[in-house]
């Protein structure tokens, strides 16, 4: 399923992810949007949904952040979810719960 150990590095053709409920916490790592933006589908949001009452942390590649931050907490609960949208210098990430 890709979320070995409770980890999952997102791929260049994710779009959607969707943490499954069993797992509880975790770590989702995103790409460098250096790579990210090549794709077709590089300028649209990547929609992060957890099924897990449990807290995900989602990292950004090196030095890329998520509002300014190293990290963004999906905080649990039922249908939690996140948008992230790329920046166009590809120095970051937006996010819209």
């Amino acid at each position: 399923d890709g979320f070995a150990g409770g980890v999952y590095t997102v791929q260049p053709f994710d779009f959607n992810i969707v943490a499954p409920l069993a797992l509880g916490a975790g770590s989702i790592l995103l790409p460098d949007l250096g790579v990210w933006m090549r794709q077709p589908w590089g300028v649209t949001p990547l929609l992060i949904k957890s099924l897990s009452a449990s807290d995900w942390t989602i990292t950004p590649f090196g030095a890329q952040t998520i509002d300014g931050l190293a990290a963004f907490t999906l905080n649990g609960g039922s249908d939690a979810s996140v948008y992230l949208l790329p920046f166009d210098d590809r120095t970051g990430w937006s996010s819209q719960v």
